[in-house]
């Protein structure tokens, strides 16, 4: 109960009822607070958030990568 006195109450996220920073943003297909959130994928159904980015870049060179090469 300390912990959530100590934080204003706009910190709290009103879905999920979680501290988060102020660069998360609640994913509404997935229930859940995501730092440095940028969309909800449904080609990997996950979200890109700050801790898969380059991974996801990386999926995304590879899926045009592989298409230029079935292309040609």
């Amino acid at each position: 109960m300390a912990l959530i006195l100590d934080h204003d109450s706009t910190d709290l996220c009103a879905s999920c009822e979680v501290i988060r920073s102020e660069e998360s943003k609640h994913c509404y297909v997935c229930n859940r607070c995501v730092k440095n959130f940028d969309h909800h994928c449904p080609w990997i159904n996950n979200c890109i958030g700050a801790g898969n980015k380059c991974i996801f870049i990386a999926f995304l060179i590879a899926m045009a990568t592989n298409l230029i090469l079935i292309l040609c």
